[in-house]
């Protein structure tokens, strides 16, 4: 008989989420991020090339949040904080609950005013950079989490090959079928790295920048064909694979999300890459749970 791991999984994952909450609040109390620099070097860009009513919307949020930006960025690393620790430890499903609709609200807010809707108007954005931003990520758990008696837990990897190919939609872009454009999309995530994670981003950005239509095709049937994948195919294996390929991402495309100019930089969360992985979760820790015997349910084990 097929066990039924469902509660496990959806509790590891509420946790792990948690886990992403707190190193956001801990990246939003760098000493940077109580200056004018968190505001110009991650509010205002997201209001680049963004459609006019939403550019006016986004600039409003950076000079609210830079009227008293010491009171206002300590506010949401404790907001971020907070909610990491209800997912982390959740005492109650009431305390759980509550730390799953912190988050969806709060989620909402930094996809809009720190991501610009992960810049999917701006048509510049890529999955490879971060596109379409990690805290939509986090909403997406988030409510399947909050609502799992209605969505199924087991349809989180279904979901991640929707992204995909949403994803390889954004890659078809004007931008990224030129030299200049793919080879900034991967240079980006060089920037005030380390030597030994710059060297081979700048590699890959050069070689791609030799022929971009081919290397944007490629790119842009990675993520179709992971996405089917995933979709027509949802097992250990396949779930696997797409791991091995989000970490790649991660490096090459997403720098790491910036986390190891930690003290010294203005990054905000670790990128999307490893959030999707937690999409990847119900295939991953089903194989593990069933590998393992089941106890049985009698009197002693009670």
């Amino acid at each position: 008989m097929e066990v039924d791991n469902s509660h496990k999984i959806t509790t590891t994952i509420s946790r792990l989420l948690g886990i992403f909450w707190i190193i956001d609040g801990i990246l939003q109390l760098q000493p940077r991020m109580f200056s004018a620099d968190f505001v110009n070097n991650v509010l205002t860009p997201a209001s680049l090339n963004q459609p006019d009513p939403l550019t006016h919307l986004l600039q409003f949020g950076a000079h609210f949040f830079q009227y008293n930006i010491v009171v206002t960025n300590l506010c949401a690393a404790l907001i971020q904080l907070i909610i990491g620790i209800l997912l982390f430890f959740p005492l109650s499903s009431i305390w759980n609950k509550l730390g799953c609709n912190i988050s969806i609200v709060w989620g909402v807010i930094i996809w809009v005013f720190g991501e610009g809707l992960g810049g999917i108007l701006t048509g510049n954005a890529s999955f490879y950079s971060g596109a379409p931003g990690s805290v939509l990520v986090y909403i997406l758990i988030t409510l399947f989490i909050l609502f799992k008696n209605r969505f199924s837990i087991y349809k989180l990897p279904f979901l991640l090959g929707l992204l995909f190919i949403l994803d390889a939609g954004l890659q078809l872009q004007n931008v990224f079928w030129t030299s200049d454009g793919l080879q900034s999309l991967f240079t980006g995530a060089a920037s005030g790295q380390a030597d030994w994670l710059t060297a081979p981003v700048i590699g890959v950005a050069n070689t791609v920048a030799l022929n971009p239509k081919i290397a944007n095709m490629v790119l842009i049937l990675l993520l179709l064909g992971l996405g089917t994948l995933i979709i027509y195919k949802p097992n250990y294996i396949s779930a696997s694979i797409i791991v091995g390929f989000l970490l790649i991402v991660w490096w090459l495309g997403q720098g790491f999300g910036g986390i190891f100019t930690f003290l010294m930089g203005t990054s905000t969360d670790p990128n999307t890459a490893p959030v999707m992985i937690l999409l990847l979760f119900p295939l991953l820790m089903q194989k593990v749970l069933l590998s393992r015997p089941q106890v049985a349910n009698t009197p002693e084990n009670l």
